[in-house]
């Protein structure tokens, strides 16, 4: 028996390796930010919710202000679902490839499991979830694209 890994399908962007995408559809550049602990570069999630006027704490973490960054994570976590973006990683765990997805198609079968997503092929309004994606563009600071289908993989 070989490795197994979890299938992943969505409508969305992924986010070029070499950190430039060109003018190749359905890519992104990396954006121009240090790297983040999410294992996105930029902190994709801290770009949307900053748009959305949720503001990090300045103070350093500690005791004294965890319920202050509480607050944060929570207001951020927020943000993230009202922005109808996914986040996620392809490829490996220990080579994570990022991709941006609209939240009502991402889909992950995991290892040896099989789903349903046949009510994927209804009605689709592509327009909208382009605008979703061209709005956590804005946020992370790169050229919008058009999105696509994509079908991936994540092995762990």
């Amino acid at each position: 028996m070989g490795i197994s890994s979890d299938a992943i399908l969505f409508y969305g962007l992924m986010v070029a390796e070499s950190g430039d995408a060109g003018d190749d559809p359905g890519w992104i550049s990396q954006p121009e930010h240090e790297d983040h602990e999410d294992g996105f570069p930029g902190g994709v999630e801290e770009a949307i919710a900053a748009k959305a006027g949720v503001v990090a704490p300045e103070a350093e973490y500690g005791p004294s202000v965890a319920a202050e960054y509480s607050a944060y994570w929570e207001a951020s976590r927020e943000a993230m679902e009202a922005s109808g973006i996914v986040v996620g990683q392809h490829c490996s765990w220990d080579f994570p490839l990022p991709y941006l997805a609209v939240t009502s198609t991402h889909e992950v079968a995991g290892r040896g499991y099989a789903i349903d997503v046949s009510d994927k092929r209804g009605e689709f309004d592509e327009e909208a979830a382009d605008k979703l994606l061209a709005g956590a563009c804005e946020a992370m600071g790169v050229k919008p694209a058009k999105g696509r289908w994509w079908l991936c993989s994540l092995m762990g």
